[in-house]
């Protein structure tokens, strides 16, 4: 994301943490992150979800990162979450 100077102020990468199952409020700022929720796998700049068909190939931050949780291939779906401060 960039503010509006156009400078990026958040990018997926390392600092989020993941889960592959879904945790009632997971969503809310005062949601506490049990053991399910790990730094997420770093998927790298190649990954199909950023190649060129992708709907996230618009995030064109030089940091944007493809990230996905712990477990990976074996979770369909990731919950990621970032505390903003």
């Amino acid at each position: 994301m960039k503010d509006a100077e156009g400078n990026d102020f958040m990018v997926s990468n390392n600092s989020w943490m993941c889960a592959g199952v879904e945790e009632i409020g997971w969503e809310k700022p005062d949601f506490v992150e049990g053991d399910n929720w790990k730094q997420p796998l770093d998927r790298g700049d190649g990954h199909f979800m950023i190649s060129a068909g992708s709907p996230w190939n618009q995030i064109n931050s030089a940091d944007r990162r493809s990230i996905w949780s712990s477990r990976g291939e074996k979770d369909r779906t990731a919950y990621c979450r970032k505390i903003l401060i």
